[in-house]
């Protein structure tokens, strides 16, 4: 919130663009179901709004494990689960960009950041 003033980017681009958001939850930093629900808890309602769902990215092993904190998140927040990313060992490989990086000397974790509205994502679970 305190960053939210100047944003150009994330919602600030959408509200200049005038186009719906996707709201992505990085389980593998642990409490993705209070950040998305926080979220959604302290964003303005004209931002809720815009807000067509989740997803939650990162996801490592059985994907039903986490059928009811999906639904959990869906209940509290009113927007539709989209689906889950698995966590993919190999876009550590990818190269970074002007945002933070998790690093690690094992080089097993990294960030994915994508340019444009959409992204293929052949590995994802949908609901």
């Amino acid at each position: 919130m305190n960053l939210r003033a100047g944003d150009i980017a994330n919602m600030g681009f959408a509200e200049a663009a005038d186009c719906p958001v996707i709201l992505i939850g990085d389980i593998d930093r642990g409490g993705v179901i209070a950040s998305l629900v926080g979220t959604h808890a302290i964003i303005r309602p004209e931002e809720r709004a815009r807000i067509r769902g989740f997803l939650v990215n990162k996801f490592r092993g059985d994907v039903s494990l986490f059928d009811d904190g999906l639904d959990l998140i869906a209940r509290q927040t009113g927007w539709p689960a989209l689906g889950v990313v698995p966590f993919l060992s190999a876009v550590a490989a990818l190269p970074a960009e002007d945002a933070v990086t998790l690093s690690t000397t094992t080089g097993e974790r990294g960030t994915l950041h994508t340019r444009g509205c959409s992204a293929f994502l052949a590995h994802c679970q949908l609901r």
